[in-house]
């Protein structure tokens, strides 16, 4: 952190937490300076009281906002008159005070709320910097909430809070420096943020061209072989060091000498190419109609077969006689991200666990969700121990003749999920029946070149994620000195008054 000035004195403020503070600023309580109001929900079976203009805020609106001028819902005069909500000024502070406690923002509208928030109206206090010393006492909030069904922070609790208070013209001040510098560490974060996205585009793009066109050339000719009567496919590079890349085939499975010239030209298969047994084709130019619509061509030995021609689906599941002491490993739809990551597993015992929770799964097992697939909550399984998923999923067990990575990334193709979206039904929640999704077809070349295209993809894609790791942790850090930064002017612990905004 740059190096500011201190204040001249300090004294001790009373709180431990706090420690000292600039000798003239004050400890108040938020009542002194300041109205708290409650919120409401008016009855949902009114239709009376909906549907107006009066804004309406609820805690699932106040995210990693500042500002708040519009509801996702709004309600009528008579819905108002009907419950006990304050519609409460503009430049009035929002705040949760349950699931959870300690979101924060600003009305730019006169609005009220729903029970979820109270409203902090500032009397003698500068909102910004009111809003900004709520930022960094989140964690002080939820200790005073009460509650067993769920945490809540009280009235009595907010209005007898303790705030930090220098003098009104100091709140501005230090509000402006944070405004100032906030914006510019922000600015930082969203290019970072843009950065990682466009990553991740590019991490996509190399996925689905690589399982829809196969591995692309290295140095700009990529030599595939159809070699010996069982048809197998050989891949190699046809550059100037002539390196073999992956060898296969022949009558009877015999190694074929392949290498390429410094042209590019295959030079010898096992001596001679034999005619009506191999054929020499390029990545570029030997390709083919698929038949499937969002596809288009693929190259020329791959093989269009309904998914369920490489894979069975949903084999084992979980009967209603199961042991109700049974302790499973469950994982819902949500718990699957747009990554393929599986973000949480929740352990039940039988007896309390969802309805859902029936599906068995196996090490290698892929998973796809029927309900809105293009958001793609598709994951391999790598941990079978006690593993149940949702009825949500269908489970696809692949077969022998497809790599169970392959598949995992195949089934993420923009055809597939389009394909998918266009054989769903439902708008808000469309899904598709798991006997009609393994009906739909998948363009999939031979063992060896799934290998090969999983190996490619992983190489490429490690150096994606390693620049996003370093950029993610880029991100953390300014995340954490914009904290501190906002902690140490709020708290007097800097001096940034005569601060120079050319910096």
């Amino acid at each position: 952190m740059k190096t500011y000035n201190k204040y001249p004195k300090y004294k001790n403020s009373g709180i431990p937490w706090l420690g000292e503070i600039p000798e003239h600023w004050e400890v108040r309580k938020l009542k002194n300076d300041s109205k708290i109001k409650n919120g409401a929900t008016p009855s949902t079976n009114n239709p009376n009281f909906w549907n107006g203009d009066i804004l309406w805020i609820t805690p699932a609106e106040i995210n990693n906002i500042t500002f708040i001028g519009s509801s996702n819902r709004k309600i009528t005069q008579k819905g108002y008159e009907s419950c006990g909500t304050n519609i409460v000024p503009k430049n009035s502070l929002i705040l949760t005070t349950r699931a959870p406690i300690g979101k924060i923002v600003i009305s730019t509208k006169e609005l009220c709320t729903n029970q979820g928030c109270k409203s902090i109206i500032p009397n003698n206090i500068n909102t910004k910097f009111l809003f900004y010393q709520f930022k960094i006492r989140t964690k002080e909030l939820n200790g005073l909430g009460t509650g067993t069904t769920f945490m809540e922070l009280g009235n009595f609790e907010l209005k007898n809070l303790l705030y930090i208070a220098p003098p009104k013209p100091e709140q501005t001040a230090i509000a402006n420096f944070l405004d100032y510098k906030l914006e510019k560490i922000d600015r930082f974060i969203s290019k970072k943020k843009q950065l990682i996205e466009l990553l991740n585009e590019q991490k996509a793009a190399i996925i689905n061209q690589a399982v829809t066109k196969g591995v692309p050339p290295s140095n700009g000719e990529l030599l595939m072989v159809n070699g010996g009567n069982n048809g197998e496919l050989l891949m190699v590079n046809g550059g100037n060091n002539g390196e073999l890349l992956m060898v296969n085939g022949g009558n009877n499975g015999e190694l074929l000498m392949v290498n390429g010239g410094n042209n590019g030209e295959l030079l010898m298969v096992n001596g001679e190419l034999e005619n009506g047994n191999s054929q020499l084709t390029t990545h570029n130019s030997q390709f083919k109609d698929s038949g499937i619509e969002w596809l288009g061509d693929i190259p020329e030995g791959w093989t269009v077969k309904p998914l369920k021609y490489y894979t069975s689906y949903n084999d084992e599941a979980l009967a209603n006689s199961t042991d109700k002491d049974y302790q499973l490993k469950y994982i819902d739809i949500g718990n699957v991200n747009s990554d393929g990551n599986i973000n949480e597993i929740v352990e039940y015992k039988f007896q309390d666990a969802p309805s859902r929770a029936r599906r068995i799964v196996k090490n290698g097992d892929v998973i796809i969700s029927t309900v809105r697939t293009y958001l793609k909550a598709i994951a391999k399984i790598e941990d079978d121990t006690d593993v149940i998923v949702s009825t949500g999923f269908v489970v696809l067990r692949p077969k022998s003749n497809i790599n169970s990575e392959f598949l995992n990334l195949l089934v993420r193709a923009n055809y597939f999920i389009e394909d998918v979206c266009a054989n769903s039904f439902g708008v808000s929640y469309p899904a598709i029946n798991a006997s009609e999704l393994v009906t739909l077809k998948l363009a999939v070349p031979p063992i060896s070149e799934q290998k090969a295209i999983v190996q490619y993809i992983e190489t490429e894609t490690t150096k994606i994620e390693k620049t996003i790791a370093t950029i993610e942790k880029e991100i953390a850090l300014v995340e954490e000195y914009k904290t501190a930064l906002i902690a140490e002017a709020v708290t007097g612990k800097i001096n940034v008054l005569n601060h120079d905004f050319k910096d």
